[in-house]
């Protein structure tokens, strides 16, 4: 119930709660401003009636428009479901995580890559910080690839075509199982 409350506070919910509403009442004031050119005395007859149901009505579709929910994506193919959830990404027991890093492989913190970064965390945290390991780890992966073009800026030079990791496990060892030409690209 606290995280409810928590998203209940967010400037994010009442954004969409006002908007919704406001979206509610324009709607309704421009039928009623229709009805009131087709059926002038039924707004003199209900008028109070549709007063009360619009605002009951707009507070209803502003919550249901504004309420937390989770987001997420499902694909059928491959069978697979994108989720975001608050929270420690190293610490989603099930979850796979994916790690963007650029064609050229930079790994070193904190010249290139910053350690709050996705990257800088998983470094430290799968790695131990230790950046020689990944980028053994990472050349073992490349292995069969050469590199397409060098790169004139900080850090590595040696730039691949797209790969793509399909790597999620947070085991190091298991990274060359993850890395792959893109062909779809």
């Amino acid at each position: 119930m606290s995280e409810l409350a928590t998203d209940l506070r967010t400037l994010r919910f009442w954004r969409w709660f006002a908007t919704s509403v406001f979206l509610f009442i324009g709607v309704v004031a421009s039928l009623a401003q229709l009805a009131q050119l087709a059926a002038p005395k039924l707004l003199e007859r209900y008028g109070g009636w549709i007063i009360v149901a619009s605002a009951i009505g707009s507070l209803a579709f502003g919550l249901w428009r504004a309420w937390p929910r989770p987001m997420e994506c499902t694909y059928s193919k491959p069978a697979t479901k994108i989720s975001v959830v608050k929270g420690d990404l190293f610490e989603q027991g099930d979850a796979h995580i994916v790690v963007g890093v650029t064609t050229t492989f930079d790994t070193s913190v904190p010249n290139v890559i910053s350690k709050a970064s996705v990257l800088g965390q998983y470094i430290d945290r799968v790695y131990g910080g230790d950046v020689e390991r990944l980028d053994q780890d990472i050349a073992a992966a490349l292995s069969n690839d050469s590199p397409t073009s060098q790169v004139v800026k900080p850090g590595k030079t040696s730039a691949y075509a797209r790969i793509r990791s399909d790597h999620y496990s947070r085991e190091p060892q298991e990274l060359s199982l993850g890395l792959r030409r893109d062909e779809y690209c």
